[in-house]
């Protein structure tokens, strides 16, 4: 029987590990952030930027900084921002955070058509 909180420091040490290593790798490159509302392609986005060679981020660990967010705290965002290269979705789709993501990389984006397009053709 394997210990729990052996998986659990397992698991831990290799998100350390992986964080360390999208950080070196991404070290002095321009930072890509794909912003978009849900359905607008910004997964598909991220898979192609890990297929380009990108270091992108790990989107779960970036979903756990929304209380900061609402406390329109950024500092721990911007940390986060030094583990890779290329970013998605939520905080970075939020309100105001764009504002501060605009000055710090390239912003990537659909019209507004588009997206409702993307809805629309969703369910099909």
């Amino acid at each position: 029987m394997v210990n729990a909180s052996f998986v659990k420091q397992t698991r831990r040490a290799r998100l350390l590990a992986q964080l360390a290593i999208g950080a070196i790798r991404s070290l002095g490159k321009p930072k890509v952030f794909c912003i978009g509302r849900g359905k607008t392609g910004t997964t598909s986005m991220a898979k192609a930027f890990s297929e380009l060679g990108l270091v992108v981020g790990v989107q779960w660990l970036a979903e756990r900084l929304l209380y900061d967010w609402a406390r329109r705290d950024f500092r721990r965002l911007f940390l986060y921002c030094y583990t890779a290269q290329a970013f998605q979705d939520t905080p970075f789709s939020l309100p105001f955070t764009f504002h501060w993501t605009l000055d710090k990389g390239v912003v990537l984006g659909r019209k507004a058509s588009a997206s409702t397009q993307s809805h629309l053709h969703f369910d099909q």
